[in-house]
């Protein structure tokens, strides 16, 4: 079966180099001549080509973006599906934090930044900021909502 499929193979590379070697030996008119002839209109079909190609293109060089795209998607859904509420006023959220970092001193050494270091200093965007992290990280849990 594998001699039979490689000899097709071989056949239709032949005859796919043949009709692009006569397409190549013949001269514009005479293409545009034998398409006119087959009821082809030569405009219309450069256009379709052009269009065609376009797309091709266009899909090509969007590949990456359409797999950032997913991937976005893939990272919204896991996050939408274990997301707590967060306490609704700063000073909540600050308590929650803190009550985060009492259960795990070492955390909050490693989280905070050098310029954080008093726990004080931080501001209500940055406690907000600090909990979506540790609940994106997979810190926070269902105890953490209740505090």
């Amino acid at each position: 079966m594998f001699d039979r499929s490689a000899r097709h193979q071989s056949a239709l590379a032949g005859l796919m180099n043949g009709l692009g070697e006569s397409v190549l030996t013949q001269s514009d008119e005479e293409i545009l001549a034998e398409a006119r002839a087959a009821g082809e209109n030569p405009s219309f079909a450069a256009s379709e080509v052009r269009d065609i190609l376009r797309t091709a293109s266009k899909t090509y060089r969007q590949r990456h973006l359409r797999a950032a795209a997913a991937e976005y998607q893939k990272r919204a859904s896991s996050l939408k599906r274990g997301w707590l509420d967060l306490p609704a006023t700063p000073g909540d959220r600050r308590e929650m934090l803190a009550s985060v970092f009492a259960r795990n001193p070492k955390m909050q050494s490693a989280f905070l930044t050098l310029q954080h270091r008093e726990f004080k200093e931080l501001s209500d965007a940055d406690v907000e900021s600090c909990l979506v992290q540790l609940q994106e990280l997979g810190v926070l849990g269902d105890d953490d909502a209740d505090d």
